[in-house]
C-alpha cells in the first residue's frame, strides 16, 4: 500500500520492525478486542508476543567493537532500540500495567504536560537523542493528548573490520530510473559473498553482507519486469527463503563467488499509516473513540487518533546507517572446499531495485525501493 502511494517514483523505505515493536506496546496497554485484533494482525499469540519481544530487545541493542595495535577499544558500529509511552500527566494510569510494559517490553513511561506544549519539547529532544540527530523534526500535540507510543531505532553498521570505504567501479554506468530517464553513475563494489544470483522469471536476486553479520538483499526486475510488478511481499518472502545460492556447484565441478555493483542511495518515509492498519490489517478498534480499550494501562477512555511512521536509511561507501521512529565471537574450523574450478561472477544494479535489510537473526528491519537516482 505504501508502494503505492508512491505517485512521485522517489525512494522509500519502510521498517516492518518499527511497526511492529509500536503495536506491541500499544497491545500490551490494551483488552479486549482491541489487543485480539492486533494480535491476529501480527499472526501471534499474547504469549509469543512477549517472549518474542524481550529477545529482539536484546539482540537490537548491541555494540560491536575492535581494538587496534594499540590495544585500545573502539566503537565500530551499533544497533539501538528504544520503545517508550508519554503519558499525558492529567491521566491516571494504572502501576500494574506500567509494570509490565517495563519489565516485558523495556518501555520507558512518562508523564507530562501537554497543555503548555512541553511534551512537543521534550519529545523533540527525546526523539533527535535516540535517533544520533538522523531525525531533527519536531512533533506537534494537541492539548488534550492522552498519550503517545514511540519505538525508536538507530543501526550505525559497517562493510569491513575496519570500516574501510567500498571501492568504486571506474567505468559509469547508466542507471535506469522508473520514470524511465537515466542518471550516469559509479557503481559501489561489494565484496565477493559465495554464491551466484538467483534468477526468477520475474526478477533476479543476491544479497551483500556487513562486517557483523547484516544482509542487503536486493530485487532488480529481469527485462520487460517493472518494479512494482515483481517487489511484492509475496516475492519478497519467496527472495527471503533461497537458502541455497549454488555457493558450490557439484555438477559442473566450480564454486561461486558474485559481488553486487549498486550505487550509493538514500531513501524514507514520513507518513500516517493509520489508513494502512485498518484495511489490510484489520486493526480497528484501535482507532475507535468507542471500541478502543486501554484498560490494562488507563482508567480513562483513550484511543489512537493516527499512526505516524519515519524512517531513514542511507548505504553508501562506508556503510549502512537508518533510523525509524513510530509515533502511537565464537570460532569455528572452515568447511573443506573441494577442488573446483572458482568462478567470480557480478550482479549490477543498473536500474530501479528493492531491497530489504535484515539483522544477523533474519528479521526485517528495512524493505524499499530505489526508483531514481539524481
Amino acid at each position: 500500500s505504501i508502494s503505492d502511494q508512491n505517485t512521485s517514483n522517489s525512494n522509500f523505505c519502510i521498517s516492518p520492525a518499527s511497526l511492529y515493536m509500536s503495536l506491541a506496546v500499544a497491545c500490551e496497554g490494551a483488552n479486549g478486542e482491541t489487543r485480539e485484533e492486533i494480535l491476529d494482525a501480527l499472526g501471534i499469540t499474547y504469549e509469543q508476543l512477549a517472549q518474542f519481544t524481550k529477545y529482539y530487545y536484546a539482540a537490537c541493542n548491541t555494540e560491536y567493537t575492535y581494538v587496534d595495535d594499540f590495544g585500545t577499544e573502539h566503537i565500530s558500529a551499533h544497533a539501538e532500540l528504544a520503545t517508550s509511552i508519554w503519558l499525558n500527566s492529567t491521566l491516571t494510569y494504572k502501576n500494574s500495567g506500567v509494570s509490565e510494559l517495563s519489565k516485558i517490553y523495556n518501555c520507558d513511561v512518562f508523564s507530562i504536560p501537554y497543555s503548555d506544549g512541553t511534551a512537543d519539547k521534550i519529545i523533540s529532544q527525546y526523539v533527535k537523542y535516540k535517533t544520533h540527530e538522523v531525525i531533527t523534526s519536531g512533533v506537534d500535540f494537541g492539548k488534550d493528548t492522552p498519550f503517545a507510543i514511540l519505538s525508536l531505532f538507530h543501526l550505525k553498521e559497517i562493510w569491513n573490520e575496519f570500516g574501510t570505504n567500498l571501492s568504486v567501479s571506474l567505468e559509469n554506468y547508466d542507471f535506469k530510473n522508473t520514470d524511465g530517464s537515466t542518471a550516469e553513475k559509479q557503481l559501489l563494489k561489494s565484496t565477493y559473498v559465495g554464491g551466484v544470483a538467483q534468477r526468477t522469471t520475474l526478477y533476479t536476486t543476491f544479497y551483500i553482507e556487513t562486517e557483523h553479520g547484516y544482509k542487503l538483499h536486493f530485487m532488480i526486475p529481469n527485462a520487460r519486469y517493472t518494479l512494482d510488478r515483481v517487489f511484492t511481499p509475496t516475492n519478497i518472502q519467496r527472495m527471503l527463503s533461497i537458502s541455497d545460492y549454488k555457493f558450490i556447484d557439484d555438477t559442473n565441478k566450480k564454486i561461486n563467488y558474485t559481488r553486487v555493483l549498486f550505487p550509493h542511495f538514500d531513501a524514507s518515509y514520513n507518513g500516517d499509516v493509520s489508513k494502512i492498519l485498518k484495511e489490510d490489517f484489520e486493526i480497528t478498534a484501535l482507532f475507535d473513540n468507542e471500541k478502543c480499550d486501554f484498560s490494562n494501562l488507563l482508567y480513562e477512555k483513550a484511543y489512537c487518533d493516527n499512526f505516524i511512521h519515519k524512517a531513514v536509511m542511507r548505504v553508501d561507501a562506508k556503510g549502512i546507517e537508518g533510523t525509524y521512529i513510530d509515533l502511537a565471537q565464537s570460532t569455528h574450523k572452515p568447511p573443506q572446499l573441494p577442488d573446483y574450478e572458482k568462478v567470480y561472477h557480478d550482479l549490477i544494479l543498473d536500474r530501479a531495485f528493492g531491497f530489504v535489510l535484515t539483522d544477523p537473526n533474519g528479521i526485517i528491519l528495512y524493505t524499499g525501493e530505489v526508483n531514481s537516482l539524481k
